[in-house]
């Protein structure tokens, strides 16, 4: 009897976990691109949700992202930053470099210092 419930423990478990990681999403490791995109992002998002409410709705994407530098503790990450606000089926639009670097302090990374750079074109004088 008590075997029978261990198994149908077991099973029922065993359900569980599959369903689990069948329909779960792991976060990013924190060695990851897209662990590093996705502070960017959360960053970007609570500075839109701070900034004084205008007409029209606004919006950004983040593209191009790539880790430039990554050691253990220390990351260079680079992407361009699309930002606009739509009003009535007019967008106004700008896009900005940006070069971001995270460092670990006291076991968690923290953003250290972010910087708007030239595009890539600009920058070799194109």
């Amino acid at each position: 009897m008590i075997a029978r419930m261990r198994s149908a423990l077991a099973l029922l478990l065993a359900s569980c976990l599959w369903q689990t990681a069948a329909f779960g999403q792991c976060a990013p490791a924190p060695d990851s691109p897209y662990f590093f995109r996705n502070l960017a992002e959360l960053r970007i998002s609570a500075e839109q949700a701070s900034k004084p409410a205008v007409a029209g709705r606004r919006f950004f994407s983040i593209s191009n992202y790539t880790l430039l530098e990554h050691r253990k503790g220390y990351t260079v990450a680079s992407y361009l930053l699309t930002e606009g606000i739509n009003r009535n089926g007019q967008a106004q639009v700008s896009e900005t470099q940006m070069r971001e670097v995270y460092e670990v302090v006291d076991g968690q990374w923290r953003l250290a210092s972010v910087e708007t750079v030239a595009p890539p074109h600009e920058a070799a004088g194109g």
